[in-house]
């Protein structure tokens, strides 16, 4: 197994191509509001409540919304984590190591400029 290793930092100076692609993000979240719902057991799970996401450098502009989760949702998102330990606890570490690798991979690939925006 290779030692972990850092992401590079990245530079968003005027001008770099990271700095280009951050603005291109944030410029598509603007024009495209999201819903975002909590995910229980694998669905998605509309709560039939709705609170603004806005951005933090500027209040008046809201990005989406999102639905809130309560005691019943935290309840049930308790039991599907509780009943999903004993498969986990039982997947081999290569397995559990290669799940975080490839969460990590999207975070710092393809997922990264939404992550940032």
């Amino acid at each position: 197994m290779s030692l972990p290793q850092n992401q590079p930092v990245r530079d968003f100076a005027p001008g770099l191509p990271e700095r280009a692609r951050l603005i291109d993000e944030l410029s598509h979240q603007r024009a495209n509001p999201r819903r975002i719902l909590p995910v229980i057991n694998g669905k998605k799970v509309d709560t039939g409540t709705s609170s603004e996401m806005r951005e933090p450098h500027a209040h008046a502009r809201v990005l989406g919304t999102y639905a809130s989760a309560g005691a019943a949702e935290a309840d049930a998102a308790i039991k599907a984590a509780t009943d999903a330990r004993h498969d986990w606890a039982h997947t081999s570490p290569a397995s559990r190591r290669a799940v975080f690798l490839r969460a990590a991979e999207l975070l710092a690939g393809p997922f990264n400029a939404p992550l940032l925006a």
